[in-house]
Parts: C-alpha cells; sequence; structure tokens
C-alpha cells in the first residue's frame, strides 16, 4: 500500500495517492531500482497459480506511536490507520 504514495526527498511517505490502483505492475524508483507491486486479486491469482491454498490475509495494525522501522510516513500514525504492509498465510494442499 504504502508504495502507491510518493516519497518525498526526504524519505518519508505522505498520504497522498499518486498512482492508479490497477496501473502499479513496475514502478522506478528513485535509486534506479524497479518494484513489480500487485493487486490483491492478482496475488491471489499468482499464490493459487502457485499450487497454494490460501488460509488468510493479515494486515497487523501497530499502536498509534509505534514506528514501522524501515520507513518514516507523514503523518506518522497513518500506518495505524491503514495498512502498511500485508502478510499471506498460505499452505500446499
Amino acid at each position: 500500500m504504502l508504495r502507491i504514495l510518493p516519497r518525498r526527498p526526504d524519505r518519508r511517505v505522505i498520504t497522498t495517492l499518486q498512482q492508479d490502483h490497477f496501473g502499479l505492475d513496475t514502478i522506478a524508483e528513485d535509486d534506479g531500482a524497479t518494484t513489480y507491486q500487485l493487486t490483491y486479486g492478482d496475488w491471489v491469482r499468482v499464490l493459487r497459480g502457485a499450487g497454494l491454498v490460501i488460509d488468510d490475509l493479515i494486515e497487523p495494525r501497530p499502536g498509534p506511536a509505534t514506528p514501522n522501522g524501515y520507513n518514516e510516513t507523514d503523518p506518522p500514525d497513518w500506518t495505524h490507520r491503514r495498512p502498511a504492509e500485508l502478510l499471506w498465510v498460505t499452505h500446499k494442499p
């Protein structure tokens, strides 16, 4: 989710969406790297296509004052109000 939000020069993520959710396939990063993003539906198809059964989708919610540890958000409590990461729980049948 945070990847569809722009980073400012100070590396903080802001809360204004800048890209179309359905056009996120490839995102060029400032440092020359490329990030690949999938929609939730695409993730379901990829995981099932790999022969996995999806058991759960967990959206961790940290406390309002808990830093997320790998990037800063603006406002700082953004990740308390919206998921910053997803945990897909799967297994092979």
